[in-house]
């Protein structure tokens, strides 16, 4: 028994309730559905994800009936919504502030409500609808494995849920937090659930109509009024003109104030109004200023008008942020337009027929740009019979030559076994060369690949955070990875697709491509590429990880929980001689601390705070291991009496190194 539980993402298309995405979590049900349930909902409401999302919920209305009404297909399918399904997966399977990582199934995103063939604790629906306000409920239709009944095939808040599965008086601290952090939530009503699934025996809901009326208010567009009744005639008239006419006039009233932005505003909400040529001429002056530029409204633009639009902006390098989706250009077109645009850090190019991925690849070769967002990189972590392997091998090559990260090598070992200090060195830490190995020893080892993804130095960063704060969580240091290297291959794809492209406050929740090679078991890849090495060149950078962590609490004797990294590149590329020996045999190398990695992969560019950051993330780790020694639940950084992180030496990396071959 393994405690099944399907979750749900629903989104109203040409006024039908209809399912996006669908995935089967196992061990799923109680406090655990609530939390990851809240996590789901802040992943969909982040703004930092809406423009990839809206564009998924636009590609929706695209799709004929006979897709929606298809039979499910039990065999790996397309994912007709792959941002949609990744931003699912993220935020049901993986929380690395609580050390939570369990695989979820991706289903057939047709499938009903209760079309899975296991389901012992209920579903969970999210509708996104109106990003900016996400709805949820809980539904339970076959009955649940919990300790009270609830009702039946009828929306259920997380309150109720999580009642039915432990009594009020038992509710701990981080319960009602998760509570109070999901009532700015709006409950999912019943009318949403019938017509999403016409054949469900529904129920009633209790506070359907209060329900109603909210979200009516909330979801209603807003349509600004202006309060000068000429600046109206005068944007009708701009909208309404002819590709001939004279608007020589424009320029006399682009100075009253809030025309242009008027202008803009009205352009965007009806961008089929203007013929192309006028969209052209209009967007020139209302895009002027703007760091983000979104084009993917106006789809009959040709490739010289786009091109003149981004031309036109008199102040290129405020522009950090372009949306080239649903247009009808080519690669030639975006290779002139980030020319032009030098400081784009954000780049969508979705649903752009003439710009297939391999040619988009070769077209972002050089440009310093943080995210790519391209249906099929996306797409590439969901293998189907419709994945051709040269996109595959394209995106690999790619990721390759454009990102300075190309692996991550990790060694764990639970320092509470016996016979640990007999594999001890005199600082305490691990003799891997001397480490027979053997699968009766308590040590696991992974190489995990990072080829096939764009990781600039920023998202190495963030992403490598998260990885570290989830593995020394206090959760994960008493329960460790089950299986390696398939556990801790996930957690290293999780969390580099969450990894943020600017400095943030806390846990990020910008999603990102899944690496495929890690995140999904195929039989397209190799199972030796998970436990091989790469060589590497000159400027490409290994990671090397190396935790130690006790699964026994409250010992406060023996040896600590350490954690030590490194970042090394070779020197110098030897030849290519056949059966050479890996640079690391040479020594020939460099073993990097954060802050030379940074001055190296950036070009003495480093990002302001990002230093900081890291320091900021090691402190709270380093609070981990010292609470998971002492028995404390309650890390303070200010306690830790000793240096539980530290970089490796070169010593102990090529002790390491001894143990993975080389591909």
């Amino acid at each position: 028994m393994s405690e099944h539980h399907q979750l749900f993402v629903l989104a109203r298309v040409k006024g039908r309730y209809r399912s996006l995405a669908a995935v089967d979590a196992s061990w799923f049900h109680g406090y655990t559905a609530v939390r990851q349930c809240h996590r789901v909902l802040n992943i969909f409401r982040a703004a930092e994800n809406h423009i990839p999302l809206r564009h998924e919920l636009e590609s929706a209305a695209q799709l004929h009936d006979g897709i929606w009404n298809g039979e499910c297909s039990w065999s790996p399918s397309k994912v007709y919504f792959p941002f949609v399904t990744t931003c699912l997966i993220l935020g049901a399977s993986f929380d690395p502030s609580e050390g939570y990582a369990e695989e979820v199934a991706v289903e057939p995103f047709n499938m009903t409500y209760d079309g899975a063939i296991h389901n012992d604790n209920g579903i969970t629906i999210i509708d996104i609808t109106c990003l900016d306000h996400v709805r949820y409920c809980f539904v339970a239709f076959r009955g649940m494995e919990s300790e009270r009944e609830v009702p039946r095939n009828t929306p259920l808040s997380a309150e109720t849920y999580l009642e039915a599965y432990c009594d009020r008086q038992g509710w701990k601290e981080e319960y009602v937090k998760e509570l109070d952090g999901l009532r700015k939530f709006e409950l999912i009503p019943i009318a949403t659930l019938r017509n999403a699934w016409e054949f469900g025996d529904w129920g009633d809901s209790l506070d359907e109509k209060i329900i109603n009326e909210t979200y009516q208010k909330l979801s209603s567009p807003s349509v600004r009024s202006l309060a000068d009744i000429s600046m109206r005639v005068l944007i009708d008239n701009a909208l309404a003109a002819q590709p001939d006419d004279d608007l020589s006039w424009m320029e006399e009233v682009e100075f009253i104030p809030e025309f242009l932005s008027a202008l803009k505003s009205r352009l965007y909400q009806n961008p089929d109004v203007a013929k192309s040529a006028v969209q052209c001429f209009l967007l020139r002056r209302v895009l002027q200023g703007e760091k983000s530029v979104d084009l993917s409204l106006f789809k009959t633009l040709s490739s010289d008008e786009v091109l003149l639009v981004l031309e036109s902006l008199q102040e290129k390098e405020l522009v950090t942020s372009l949306d080239l989706s649903n247009l009808n250009v080519s690669k030639a077109t975006l290779e002139k337009g980030l020319r032009v645009l030098p400081k784009i850090r954000q780049l969508y190019i979705m649903n752009t027929p003439k710009i297939p991925l391999q040619s988009a690849l070769l077209a972002l070769q050089g440009p310093e740009i943080r995210d790519v967002y391209h249906t099929e990189m996306l797409q590439s972590a969901f293998p189907n019979e419709d994945w051709d392997v040269a996109e595959r091998d394209a995106l690999l090559t790619w990721g390759s030559t454009q990102s300075p990260i190309v692996q991550v090598l990790w060694a764990g070992s639970d320092v509470s076994e016996p016979g640990r200090p007999a594999n001890g060195l005199n600082n305490g830490c691990i003799d891997w060369m001397s480490t027979s190995m053997k699968k009766s020893e308590p040590h696991q080892l992974g190489a995990f690949p990072l080829t096939e993804a764009f990781i600039p130095p920023i998202k190495i960063v963030t992403g490598l955070t998260q990885l570290l704060r989830f593995a020394t969580s206090t959760q994960r240091l008493i329960s460790p990875f089950r299986h390696v290297p398939s556990d801790i291959g996930k957690a290293v794809a999780n969390s580099f697709a969450l990894a943020s492209s600017y400095v943030p406050d806390g846990f990020s929740v910008q999603v990102g491509s899944l690496l495929s090679v890690l995140a999904q078991q195929s039989d397209r890849y190799s199972p030796t590429k998970i436990g091989a090495a790469y060589d590497m060149h000159p400027n490409q950078w290994t990671v090397i990880i190396m935790h130690e962590y006790c699964r026994e609490k409250n010992r406060q004797v023996g040896p600590k929980p350490r954690l030590r990294y490194a970042f090394l590149t070779p020197v110098e590329r030897l030849g290519e001689q056949p059966g050479k020996k890996p640079f690391w045999s040479t020594g020939n190398f460099v073993v990097a601390d954060i802050s030379l990695f940074l001055e190296r992969a950036m070009r003495g560019k480093v990002e302001p705070g990002l230093k900081e950051y890291w320091d900021k993330q090691m402190e709270f780790i380093q609070s981990n291991l010292e609470s998971s020694y002492n028995g404390s639940n309650d890390p303070k950084p200010e306690a830790v009496s000793d240096d539980l992180i530290s970089v490796c030496s070169k010593e102990e990396v090529i002790s390491l190194l001894t143990h993975f071959p080389k591909i």
